[in-house]
């Protein structure tokens, strides 16, 4: 079965430049199109109008250094990427947004193996909820062959 639409969940952690990598070996197997999607919480919506005004001007910020973080991936990718997608909000509703506008048939996403998720992992939140096929990808911190970039 060849994939033609396939999208990397990036966290902008250093193991993000890692499921990129396996992405692009599966889209050049397949030539499929790559989409890249970063999903950001929007916490203005938590605080009152008070403190708005000054953590919009921090969340401005923030976005700009996970946008040159993304252009970073890009570049690295060796690959041509269709589109960076920035979504907002929970993790899974963004993907399946996306899943449903770019007709995408293959998710890759990484699962970090430490403590916390152990606990609550985002991946099965994932498999229950997502009706595309998905290939997650262990992350350990060992894999230092891909870190030193500040950025899933």
């Amino acid at each position: 079965m060849a994939y033609h639409h396939i999208l990397v969940a990036v966290d902008l952690s250093p193991e993000s430049q890692l499921l990129v990598h396996k992405a692009v070996a599966l889209a050049r197997a397949w030539e499929s199109e790559l989409f890249l999607i970063h999903v950001d919480i929007n916490y203005t919506e938590i605080y009152s109008s008070l403190v708005e005004a000054e953590f919009r001007r921090e969340q401005e910020a923030i976005a700009q250094e996970t946008q040159q973080n993304l252009n970073i991936l890009v570049d690295k990718a060796g690959y041509p990427i269709r589109e960076i997608i920035n979504g907002k909000g929970d993790l899974v509703q963004a993907l399946d947004e996306a899943i449903h506008q770019y007709g995408i048939d293959l998710v890759v996403c990484g699962h970090h193996q430490d403590f916390w998720n152990t606990l609550r992992s985002p991946a099965r939140q994932l498999i229950h909820r997502l009706h595309v096929d998905m290939l997650i990808v262990p992350l350990r911190e060992e894999d230092e062959e891909f870190s030193g970039m500040s950025l899933f």
